[in-house]
């Protein structure tokens, strides 16, 4: 019971710390909230949730193998991630942002919760910060040694057991930090502002996203 607590605690703080520093993923978390209400804003942060857990499990279940596809596709995913967090950028930028403030918006859709699920499932999946990440968490405590990960050999059960439970725990710290996110940006924000206002804080988080997109691109093409 213990060892199933501690990692319970691991993976909710590694959950936890990962999503507070989810910059882009945070502002299309408050740009779902405050367009579309509650529900959209905690399926964005879904998103985010769902990408740290299959990466944490990757993580736990193959550190080696980890390491070779970061070094394999480290390049492709860096790229793919930055472009991606551009475009979206400039479509938040570039979009309308028609909103009711007296309502949450009714009739949700299969592709409205797609849309608000998916851009921040990919930009955490085509980070490899997330990746890296995982690999050093799961390194610092010994599951098993490298022989015995995913690709070179089987874990065993207790072993198994533990990679879950701190995945679980991943997903529980993401989610908790999303949903207070998006519960205290509908509660406190997204009601007590004009759309004139919105539309000003919209396109402000569009620019902090081409920033930080441009940001990527320029730091892999002077450092990497």
């Amino acid at each position: 019971m213990e060892s199933i607590f501690f990692a319970l605690l691991k993976g909710g703080s590694l959950g936890f710390l990962l999503a507070v520093t989810s910059t882009s993923q945070a502002i299309i978390c408050i740009q779902e909230t405050l367009k579309r209400g509650l529900i959209y804003g905690l399926i964005s942060g879904l998103g985010v949730a769902v990408a740290d857990t299959f990466f944490s499990l990757a993580a736990g279940f193959g550190v080696e193998y980890v390491k070779v596809l970061i070094q394999s596709y480290g390049s492709i995913m860096h790229i793919s991630g930055a472009s991606l967090i551009l475009i979206f950028g400039i479509l938040m930028f570039a979009g309308k942002f028609e909103i009711d403030l007296s309502s949450v918006p009714e009739g949700r859709s299969r592709r409205s919760i797609i849309n608000a699920f998916m851009p921040n499932f990919l930009f955490t999946a085509l980070h490899p910060i997330t990746l890296v990440f995982f690999s050093a968490a799961f390194a610092s405590f010994p599951l098993a040694d490298s022989t015995n990960q995913l690709g070179f050999g089987p874990l065993e059960l207790g072993q198994l057991t533990t990679v879950a439970f701190i995945s679980l725990g991943v997903f529980s710290g993401a989610m908790i930090w999303w949903m207070g996110l998006a519960w205290s940006v509908d509660k406190f924000i997204r009601n007590r502002m004009t759309t004139s206002v919105l539309i000003k804080i919209k396109r402000s988080f569009a620019a902090i996203l081409l920033l930080l997109g441009a940001g990527m691109l320029i730091n892999y093409t002077l450092f990497a």
